[in-house]
């Protein structure tokens, strides 16, 4: 109302005039209430010093403080909160700080000497949920926190994201992915595998496992050398084995049978067929079979038959006709493997000067000169001609190469050290890197 009051006038105490009373101490104003149109309100004196907190309102330099906690300061902020229910949040889209009162674009900048944030749940799970695309309607994209378990910590994306994958980065490129459906990839890259690794450009390993100690097990380099217990010089694959009666190396099938092994010793174990498509260069050559006599007990070997010259072998018996003759014929392929055949004869119960009558033409032979019923016992040799054969001489005699002129590859038996095997100074490499590794 326009009601005022014009009856107090105290130079030392209250004082009322027109539309406002002040009280005052002497002549300085303490409080001044005074009434507007609008409304009313009340101006406090302003104190250089304050020394008596307790509850009292202060105009400390301009400022309005409540026990001693200015309450100007945050009197042009006030007004962008908004309180509804236990719900608070900033009105005009600004950036928010706790601890902070600088911002570079983020909207909530917590700043803290100690612990930043905490996170507390009242049940066994809680988590900080992520959203995006709220201009279309936020979508639910994972979380950080617990879900699965006691004392777990979940970081990844939720169970409606089913597209989305999680990356860890460095300079804003990933590094390490987790695909939605299991697939990891180190390198940035999934593949079809369950786990795939890809190098970095550079001299780098692509991938190395290493003991409690620091000995490197296993590794692959970049450029597809893999090395197993040891490093890698100048190999695809290096393979090193440990003290003790192990195997080296072992392939088994499905069932747990062994296919292949190697030994401490370097003796090779093939439980099945080999096929060499290849030349086969060998020290010495057998077969090892159980001995027919004591198979329980004992083995039997027998030396391979070799020749220089890629040399077949082909013998049988033949009954000579009433003239004394017998025609021998070989497979239909025998000319089309040979050429340079050569012959031997033996007559069984009995002798008779027994002779080739016709070399062999049109894969067969004849053999004349014996006596009706007599059995001839027949040896034929060839030389290989086939395509494979003719590419692939074997040459009897060759220089050593120079850095292997002076060793041996069997030291021992010529009676030399085994330091002077041409495999020696490779075996000493290795011992000495693997000192490193």
């Amino acid at each position: 109302s326009n009601t005022k009051l014009y009856s107090i006038n105290n130079t030392n105490g209250i004082q009322a005039s027109g539309d406002k009373v002040i009280i005052k101490d002497g002549a300085t104003s303490l409080v001044e209430f005074k009434n507007f149109d609008s409304g009313g309100g009340i101006k406090i004196s302003e104190q250089s010093t304050i020394t008596t907190p307790l509850n009292y309102l202060y105009n400390f330099n301009g400022d309005l403080y409540w026990k001693l906690i200015n309450l100007s300061a945050a009197s042009t902020a006030a007004n962008n909160w908004t309180i509804s229910g236990s719900n608070i949040y900033n009105a005009n889209s600004g950036s928010v700080g706790i601890g902070a009162s600088t911002f570079s674009g983020e909207k909530l900048n917590v700043t803290s000497t100690a612990d930043i944030i905490r996170m507390e749940s009242s049940t066994e799970d809680g988590w900080l949920s992520i959203f995006n695309n709220p201009g279309t309607g936020s979508q639910y994209i994972g979380y950080l926190g617990a879900f699965n378990g006691d004392n777990d910590i979940d970081i990844g994306t939720g169970s409606s994201n089913t597209t989305g994958n999680l990356n860890l980065v460095t300079t804003a490129i990933p590094r390490f992915i987790i695909a939605n459906d299991g697939r990891a990839g180190l390198g940035g890259t999934l593949s079809n595998a369950s786990l795939n690794v890809q190098g970095i450009s550079g001299d780098l390993i692509a991938l190395r496992v290493a003991d409690p100690s620091g000995v490197t097990r296993f590794q692959v380099l970049n450029n597809g050398q893999v090395g197993i217990n040891h490093s890698l010089t100048n190999v695809t694959t290096n393979i090193k084995g440990i003290s003790g009666d192990y195997q080296y190396f072992r392939v088994e099938d499905p069932t747990g049978g062994e296919l292949f092994s190697i030994f401490p010793s370097g003796t090779a174990i093939f439980y099945n067929n080999l096929t060499v498509n290849g030349t086969l260069s060998k020290g010495a050559g057998s077969f090892k079979i159980d001995h027919p006599l004591d198979p329980a007990n004992k083995n039997l070997y027998h030396s391979f038959v070799e020749s220089p010259d890629m040399m077949n072998v082909y013998n049988g018996n033949v009954i000579l006709n009433g003239s004394g003759e017998a025609t021998v014929t070989m497979e239909d392929w025998f000319e089309a493997l040979n050429q340079d055949f050569r012959y031997q004869l033996t007559c069984i119960g009995g002798f008779a000067p027994v002779y080739i009558a016709e070399k062999i033409n049109g894969n067969q032979f004849k053999i004349a000169g014996g006596t009706a019923g007599m059995e001839v016992s027949w040896q034929v040799t060839g030389i290989r001609h086939d395509a494979y054969a003719n590419a692939h001489r074997i040459q009897v005699e060759e220089i050593k190469e120079p850095e292997a002129r002076g060793k041996y590859l069997h030291p021992t038996a010529f009676g030399q050290p085994e330091s002077a095997g041409i495999s020696y100074s490779e075996k000493l490499e290795r011992v000495e890197a693997s000192k490193t590794n």
